[in-house]
């Protein structure tokens, strides 16, 4: 599954933290759910979404699968598949699909 990189370098989404901020908002997802999610304080989200922190190295893969997940699932829970085909063009709102595509979105 490939996605127009190029296409979201030219709105400015070039990093995890506008990554996020993106889907998130596509989402409709609150730092505090997130948060919740992932046992962190939400204002850490928030850093990441702004890009004041980046994700440490240490546990880079653990949020960035744990948040691709979570983000998979509550698109499939709430009916949001159709707001991330039409942000990624998919044909198909395939939820392994999904997943494996956010995982590679947020790690560029």
């Amino acid at each position: 599954m490939k996605y127009n990189k190029y296409l979201f370098e030219e709105a400015g989404i070039i990093n995890f933290g506008s990554r996020l901020d993106l889907l998130m908002k596509t989402l409709e997802v609150s730092n505090i759910q997130l948060a919740k999610t992932l046992s962190i304080d939400p204002s850490l989200i928030s850093r990441w979404r702004t890009g004041v922190r980046q994700l440490p190295k240490k546990h880079n893969n653990y949020y960035i699968e744990n948040i691709s997940l979570y983000l998979a699932r509550r698109a499939e829970k709430n009916g949001l598949e159709n707001k991330l085909n039409n942000l990624f063009g998919f044909e198909k709102d395939v939820y392994q699909r999904i997943v494996a595509f956010i995982i590679k979105f947020m790690t560029g």
